[in-house]
C-alpha cells in the first residue's frame, strides 16, 4: 500500500471509531434510562406492598419489625394456600 492509501485508510478507521463511540454513548444513555424506569416500577411495587402491610398490620418500624416477621412466618402457609386458590379462581369463605 502507498502512503496516501494508508492515510485514507487511517482516516476512514478514525471516522468509524468516532461513529462507534457516539453510538456507544447513545446506547449507554438508553440503558441508563431503562434502568431508571425499572427502578421506578420496582419502587412503585414496593410502595404498594408497604401500603397493604400498613393497612393490615399497621406501621412496621424497628420496634415491631421482628414481630411482623414472626407474624408473616406464621401465616406464610395460609397466605400461599389462599394465593393458590385465588389464582385458580377458587374463593374461600374469607
Amino acid at each position: 500500500m502507498t502512503l496516501d492509501q494508508l492515510r485514507i485508510q487511517l482516516k476512514k478507521t478514525e471516522n468509524e471509531l468516532k461513529k462507534n463511540e457516539e453510538k456507544k454513548k447513545d446506547l449507554l444513555g438508553k440503558k441508563t434510562e431503562i434502568e431508571l424506569q425499572i427502578a421506578q416500577l420496582e419502587a412503585e411495587k414496593a410502595e404498594k406492598v408497604l401500603t397493604i402491610i400498613k393497612d393490615n398490620f399497621g406501621e412496621v418500624d424497628e420496634n415491631n419489625l421482628e414481630l411482623f416477621q414472626k407474624v408473616m412466618e406464621g401465616q406464610s402457609k395460609e397466605i400461599l394456600r389462599q394465593k393458590e386458590m385465588l389464582e385458580h379462581g377458587v374463593t374461600s369463605g374469607v
